[in-house]
Order: C-alpha cells, then structure tokens, then sequence
C-alpha cells in the first residue's frame, strides 16, 4: 500500500503504454500522407544520424525488433529506393546498410512533420517537467534493457 502522497508503481505503466500507443497511431497518421510510418522512420534515422554504416542485426537490436522484421522493413526501404545493402566483405552473413540521397530528403521531409508533432504534443510542458520526464523515461529504458 502507498503511502500518503506516494504514487504506486501499479499506475505507472498504462499511462506510459498509452501514451506510446497514442503516440505512435498520431505519428503513423501524420506522415501516411507521404507513404511512410514511424518503423520505417525510425530506421531511417538511425541510418541518417549514424556515422557509420549499421549492420541489420544492430538496427534491430536498437530498434528492438526480431531480425526478420528487420529484413522485411530494410528490403521494403531498399526497394523504394531509400537505402543501399551491400554484404559485408569478411562476413558473408552481415549485411551493411546505408541511406541514400533519396533517402535523406525523405527523411526530412518526415523531420519537418515528426518536429511539427513533438511542438503541437510537448509544446506547453515546462521544460523543467519535460526533462524530469526524460530522465524518468530514460531509467525506465535502462532497466528494461538490463531485464532483457
């Protein structure tokens, strides 16, 4: 039983679920229109911000998804033309991938709008409250990865 005031853990994790949920379908809604979805952006930008060429199997783990998943959606960016494959020269069973230029326009295209939404969702928290959230959301993230 909490105490006075105390929030109990049992609360914590639906409004979080929720939220991501709901995050997500307003994500996946906004950016429909130019044929992409938050998967396939969040691929994408891991592929624009990484400075070197990611391998599948760590898109996957980062993305947190299984490796099939993960082929289907670098096959799907692959064919639409906004990435590159090549097969690793030492190992034939790794796979490199990197965006290409189309791929980097699309990705900001899709910038323009994901920013648009974090501004209409985040925009009139106090930043001091965002960054408590962060911080929280952050421990929540590690712990996950350490249970996994």
């Amino acid at each position: 039983v909490a105490g006075e005031g105390e929030v109990p853990h049992s609360r914590a994790p639906r409004p979080l679920v929720v939220a991501a949920r709901r995050w997500r379908k307003l994500g996946n809604d906004r950016i429909a229109d130019i044929g992409q979805n938050l998967a396939r952006w969040e691929t994408l930008y891991l592929l624009a911000v990484s400075e070197v060429e990611m391998t599948q199997s760590q898109l996957a783990w980062v993305v947190g998804v299984k490796g099939p998943s993960m082929v289907a959606m670098l096959n799907s960016l692959e064919e639409d033309g906004l990435i590159e494959r090549r097969q690793s020269k030492t190992d034939r069973r790794v796979t490199h991938n990197r965006i290409t230029e189309l791929g980097w326009r699309r990705a900001r295209e899709i910038m323009l709008i994901t920013n648009e939404l974090r501004g209409a969702v985040l925009g009139d928290i106090a930043p001091e409250k965002l960054a408590i959230g962060i911080e929280v959301l952050e421990a929540i993230h590690a712990k996950l990865n350490e249970l996994s």
